[in-house]
């Protein structure tokens, strides 16, 4: 699947639950973790339905173990996204605001807060 495919998948199939759905609009906002191979191949669990629909979610837990265990090597920001839209997708996932806010570029913390919005409803 394409990254673009994969995002328009991934949404939809988040679709009706706010905190997934702003979770899944974030990552695909970004832009870089659709892109890359390491992540998707362990992280994305992707595949067709009885009806033929593809579908597709992140394992958000997979994503932070290995983001923590340093088997996604990626920036500072990229961490800080991937973290929040985490925490947004799995409620078990806590995130320290304090912690990865200060990595946000201007645009990123427009996705954010965005994605923060949306998943309150």
């Amino acid at each position: 699947m394409t990254p673009s495919a994969l995002a328009g998948t991934l949404i939809s199939h988040a679709a009706g639950l706010t905190s997934d759905t702003a979770a899944a609009e974030l990552i695909c906002a970004h832009r870089t973790w659709l892109t890359r191979t390491d992540f998707a191949a362990r992280c994305i669990h992707a595949g067709t339905r009885h009806d033929r629909r593809p579908y597709a979610y992140i394992n958000w837990e997979d994503a932070i173990t290995a983001l923590d265990t340093r088997q996604l090597s990626c920036s500072p920001s990229e961490a800080a996204v991937l973290r929040i839209a985490a925490s947004l997708g799995d409620q078990h996932i806590p995130v320290h605001l304090a912690r990865v806010l200060g990595s946000l570029d201007r645009a990123n913390i427009t996705r954010v807060t965005t994605a923060i919005t949306r998943a309150n409803g």
